[in-house]
């Protein structure tokens, strides 16, 4: 558990500041700080799920155009020119800490409006959760349309 704090505190870092060459952090990058930290190899795909579960999401550095504007940094490097992935904190929270009684809690039956709620959440394929949560992420989806009533709007007398 201690290394896992020490890396996340490299994560808000600059990888510059533990001496590599670029502004952004790869997962390569991370596995060879690992290595060289803690004499512990890891792949990096197996990082950037790591790092998912976490929180951080890999991002696609975005292509450079040929021509910049005199005097305009990009701050990207060669990560920009060779579509190397870089690792950013995700701007959703963390998932929730499992408390003592979570497993409790999981495993506990659903009250019947609940349940009918949950049912028509997975035949509409739309987020389950209370409404203003459920707005947001179906927006943020793209998936506004399962929200909608089903069949065509009453005509208005």
């Amino acid at each position: 558990m201690i290394e896992e704090k020490v890396v996340r505190r490299w994560l808000a870092d600059s990888p510059r500041e533990h001496g590599f060459e670029t502004e952004l952090w790869t997962a390569s990058l991370l596995g060879q700080l690992i290595q060289e930290e803690f004499d512990i190899r890891l792949h990096p795909r197996y990082l950037r799920v790591w790092l998912r579960d976490r929180g951080f999401t890999p991002q696609r550095a975005t292509r450079c155009g040929r021509s910049r504007p005199p005097g305009r940094k990009t701050g990207l490097g060669r990560a920009c020119q060779a579509g190397v992935r870089r690792i950013r904190s995700s701007t959703a929270a963390s998932p929730p800490m499992r408390g003592p009684h979570w497993l409790r809690t999981v495993n506990a039956p659903l009250s019947a409006g609940d349940l009918r709620r949950l049912r028509h959440s997975v035949s509409r394929g739309r987020p389950f959760g209370d409404e203003s949560w459920t707005t947001k992420t179906a927006e943020r989806l793209g998936l506004k349309t399962c929200l909608r009533p089903r069949d065509r709007p009453k005509k208005a007398t």
